[in-house]
């Protein structure tokens, strides 16, 4: 059995002029303040922060392809083997997604995002005879990064 879809990468939001503004006159502040206490790297490090958090907030989301099979989850090229995850969590929200916990320290927590076409009632049963469904949360990073 094979479970496939597509799903966009994040939900964009169009960010005003005002919010661009905003961005920079705070990291201007943050800049000159690091400066006149001698600390060039801070500075140069909220530089680089602002241009990267400016060229993401214009840069519209890609298309995603998802597989489940019976060798595990595939995210576009990544493959998440079922012996490298710990469990699994459908949560059903405005949004559903299936949130992975991971054996691996350095990231443990992979989301992916569910759309109306996918039945998630086989997903469920897929995932069951792999995995152990534990309750879990969105991780605060995820949280953070659809914030900014």
């Amino acid at each position: 059995m094979e479970i496939l879809w597509e799903a966009i990468e994040y939900e964009y939001k169009k960010r005003t002029a005002d919010w661009f503004w905003a961005l920079w006159i705070i990291s201007a502040a943050i800049i000159f303040i690091s400066v006149m206490f001698g600390s060039s790297l801070f500075a140069v490090l909220v530089f680089v922060a602002s241009f990267t958090l400016s060229l993401q907030a214009v840069r519209k989301p890609g298309l995603i392809k998802y597989k489940i099979n019976e060798s595990g989850i595939i995210v576009t090229d990544k493959i998440y083997p079922y012996k490298n995850i710990e469990s699994y969590y459908i949560k059903n929200e405005e949004i559903p997604k299936i949130i992975l916990k991971l054996k691996s320290k350095y990231a443990p927590f992979v989301v992916i995002p569910l759309t109306e076409e996918v039945n998630i009632s086989k997903i469920e049963g897929l995932l069951l005879n792999h995995l152990e469904k534990e309750e879990l949360g969105e991780p605060i990073t995820n949280k953070l990064i659809k914030y900014f």
